[in-house]
Parts: structure tokens; C-alpha cells; sequence
């Protein structure tokens, strides 16, 4: 009787544990939390639309498109924003279980603009950010910093906090000066670290920015358009495709139209009605999408 109690106790114990690493991994992760089409995550060789709520795993690409941009958030503690015609590569990412109760990051930047915001006190995680020929390790909590990646030169800038910078075969250099920036000439092979006037921080920032009212999706968004609907499975099955392929998240709802079965097409997850209205108009007449409609969800 005993036995039998001490191997009940101990497969409690380690279900208790299995729930509170699957937990922690969970917590700690980083997951799509908002973001602006177009959009794409490639993965395994597969390339596919972005849709907020997808957890980021090592190897995985994010690129955005002429209007697309990306929300990442990293647990409770950080965020990581991506601009308009960008690409992000998941270079290495380890959950607290792997190592040593902290998140292990490498973060890559090949082309476009990204805002990285450690904001909590708490923030303890390992990053690693590397803009075109710069590499930025984080040094601390409550770090703030800005970066693009171009054809011509490559640029940080340090909002807040410190961090370590290096270019090439470059010393590493401890950037701890707010508003400040390190530029890399990609044809020269030259760096320079230069004071950041205010205005010219704020246009530098808005170039990372979800901008609201435009067409944002969000986690559980209540807003949705719908596209178009059709009688037939395939053919929105293969429009469907075609637009995913585009970049935009686009989903199958099966009706009922005055008792005839239809195939509605449509975006979900939209943060406002806004964002909503503001995309449908800007689809209106695209393709063989007439006239889409706003709708609740």
C-alpha cells in the first residue's frame, strides 16, 4: 500500500513539473503579439502568411512587405518591432529550461529597420542583435535601441541604457551614452558614434511603429472583413492560397446563404473597426475582391 502511494505521489509530482516547465517555456517565449500586411514567416522551407499568436522557433524567418510591419513580444519583460520591407532571422533561440533560467536569443537583421525595448526591471534574458555589420549585445535591463540595416551603411542607436557594439574586426565598444548612434559605412568599411538630434530620433522610431488605424491585427482581435463569398470549396480554396502567398493571413468560414451552402472568405483579428474599415477600403477592387465588408466578431 505504501509502494502504491509513493508511485502515485510521484507521478503527481512530476506531472506538477512537467506543467510548470511547459509553463515556463510558454512564459518566457516569443511570440507574434501584433502586426501590419504584409507578412510572411518561412519556416522549414515553407513560406506561409504571418497571423498574430505564432510562437518563433530557431531557423525561422520573418519578412515584411511594403506596408507590413511586426510586433514580437519576448515574455512580459521586452519587445522587438520590425519595419516596413524588412528581414528577421531567428539565428538561435533557447528556452529558460535550456538555459540557465534565462532566454537565449540571437536575433538577425539583413535588411530594413527593427526597435528592440527591454522594459522591465526584471528583464534578465541573453540577446543578441545583429543589424546588417553590427552586432549589439544586450548589457542590461530597461535597454531601448534602434536599428536598420541598408545597402549603403548600417545604423544603431542607443535610446536608453548600455550595450556592446562591434563591427567586422572592430574593438567592441560600450555604447552607454542616450541618444546617441553607431554608423557603419558598408563601402568606406568606417564606423562613427554621433549625438542623435530629437526629431531626428522620433522620424527614426516611426518607422518601426504599428501605425493604429491602418490595419492592425492583433491576439483576439474583434474585427474581421469579409473578402468575398463563393459556391464553390476549391475555387476559394485556391484564392485563398494565392492571397495566404501574398502575405495575408486569409481564412475559410462555411455559411449558409437562404439555405444554399457558400465559402466566405475573410481576414480576422483586426485591433479596431478602424483598422478594419481602413483596410477593406484599401482592398476594394483589388483582383476579384468587389466590395469587402466590415464585421464583428
Amino acid at each position: 500500500m505504501k509502494k502504491l502511494k509513493l508511485a502515485n505521489t510521484s507521478l503527481f509530482l512530476q506531472s506538477i513539473l512537467y506543467i510548470f516547465l511547459s509553463s515556463t517555456i510558454n512564459a518566457a517565449g516569443i511570440h507574434l503579439e501584433a502586426m501590419q500586411m504584409p507578412a510572411w514567416l518561412e519556416r522549414n522551407g515553407e513560406v506561409s502568411a504571418l497571423k498574430p499568436g505564432l510562437k518563433l522557433q530557431a531557423g525561422d524567418r520573418i519578412v515584411t512587405g511594403g506596408t507590413g510591419r511586426v510586433l514580437l513580444r519576448i515574455d512580459e519583460s521586452g519587445f522587438l518591432k520590425l519595419g516596413e520591407d524588412a528581414h528577421l532571422d531567428m539565428d538561435t533561440l533557447r528556452s529558460p529550461v535550456e538555459s540557465d533560467g534565462a532566454l537565449n536569443a540571437i536575433f538577425k537583421v539583413s535588411r530594413g529597420a527593427l526597435r528592440f525595448t527591454a522594459e522591465d526591471s526584471v528583464f534578465r534574458h541573453k540577446i543578441i542583435l545583429h543589424i546588417g555589420n553590427i552586432m549589439a549585445t544586450i548589457r542590461g535591463k530597461n535597454t531601448d535601441i534602434w536599428g536598420s540595416a541598408k545597402t549603403k551603411n548600417d545604423t544603431l542607436c542607443l535610446i536608453e541604457g548600455e550595450i556592446a557594439v562591434q563591427s567586422g574586426n572592430d574593438p567592441e565598444y560600450i555604447m552607454d551614452t542616450k541618444k546617441s548612434y553607431y554608423s557603419v559605412s558598408r563601402e568606406k568599411h568606417e564606423h562613427a558614434v554621433k549625438s542623435l538630434p530629437e526629431l531626428k530620433l522620433t522620424n527614426w522610431m516611426s518607422l518601426t511603429d504599428l501605425e493604429s488605424g491602418s490595419g492592425v491585427l492583433v491576439v483576439n482581435g474583434g474585427w474581421a472583413i469579409n473578402l468575398m463569398s463563393l459556391a464553390g470549396k476549391m475555387n476559394a480554396k485556391n484564392i485563398m492560397q494565392s492571397m495566404t502567398s501574398a502575405g495575408y493571413p486569409v481564412e475559410i468560414e462555411s455559411i449558409d446563404v437562404q439555405g444554399q451552402g457558400m465559402y466566405r472568405l475573410r481576414i480576422n483579428g483586426f485591433k479596431s473597426k478602424d483598422d478594419a474599415s481602413a483596410f477593406a477600403d484599401n482592398f476594394e477592387g483589388v483582383g476579384l475582391i468587389e466590395r469587402p465588408w466590415v464585421a464583428p466578431l
